[in-house]
């Protein structure tokens, strides 16, 4: 197609190749900003879909770059930010030790900012708990004990928000655990020179939750071998070793489950040397 250009009586009249050049230059940007203007429109939730596709086949990095255009196209984007989050965990799960703290870093500050804008959103404080829980692995003493807080905190704010979050259930039940098999000398420090662990944890609890987790979702490999792993701290044998061989019949889910298996056969191992079934006469 020929443009008719029609050119101001009085004015110089330029080359025919420059005119042609900056027409094309205005035409070009003008569909240029029509393009960038229709994929923002529609980026946020097209780009996590297509994250969620990549996840759901372990191709972390792949998501991670999904969802951190779509928080681009839309910085108030809520699902967006938790999946950021989310996805540097599983990211953390597979790295060697200095990657791993820094995606566990990373996955705390995106829930942190999740939290901050969406605060009734409860995989953002779900998150939140996760990565407290993850980066108190590196830590010590006093941010032990207070990332502590934070993981019962942000874990009841999340059954809350959804009652039926089964990874929110997963995540007390294992606080519960582990405060309460603290060591006696452990407590005492942590009461003298910290002011104390949170107060309340129990074995008990621990089954509770994560026995409500299983209620939930009854097919995820972690929730039983959690559980297991409680009953054994209990003595529970005969308990321990049903979960165990749960663990080991359900498929395979998440991207851990190879590692989960692997240890709830192990463990049911150590069950069965204990010599369980005489727990059942």
């Amino acid at each position: 197609m020929r443009f008719a250009i029609q050119v101001h009586p009085g004015y110089p009249v330029p080359q025919n190749g420059l005119l042609r050049t900056r027409l094309n230059v205005r035409i070009f940007a003008f569909l240029f900003f029509l393009s960038v203007s229709a994929v923002l429109a529609q980026a946020p939730d097209d780009l996590i879909c297509a994250g969620d596709q990549l996840a759901a086949d372990f191709k972390f990095p792949e998501a991670l770059a999904e969802y951190e255009q779509a928080y681009k196209a839309d910085t108030s984007n809520c699902t967006a930010l938790w999946k950021i989050a989310e996805t540097h965990i599983n990211l953390g799960e597979e790295a060697d030790k200095i990657l791993q703290k820094q995606h566990y870093y990373s996955a705390e500050k995106w829930a942190r900012k999740a939290v901050t804008l969406c605060p009734e959103e409860p995989n953002a404080h779900f998150f939140l708990a996760v990565s407290s829980g993850l980066i108190a692995l590196f830590e010590g003493g006093k941010m032990k004990i207070n990332r502590s807080k934070v993981i019962q905190s942000e874990a009841e704010k999340t059954v809350a928000l959804d009652p039926r979050h089964d990874g929110a259930y997963h995540v007390l039940g294992r606080w519960h655990r582990e405060v309460a098999n603290l060591s006696w000398f452990l407590k005492a420090a942590a009461k003298v020179i910290y002011g104390g662990v949170p107060p309340g944890a129990s074995n008990e609890a621990a089954v509770a939750n994560l026995r409500q987790a299983i209620d939930i979702r009854p097919n995820w490999i972690n929730h039983h071998l959690q559980l297991g792993l409680t009953y054994m701290k209990m003595k529970k044998w005969a308990e321990a070793h049903d979960c165990f061989e749960v663990a080991l019949e359900l498929p395979y889910i998440d991207h851990q489950d190879q590692e989960h298996k692997e240890k709830a056969k192990k463990l049911l191992g150590e069950v069965n040397d204990l010599g369980v079934f005489r727990n059942r006469k």
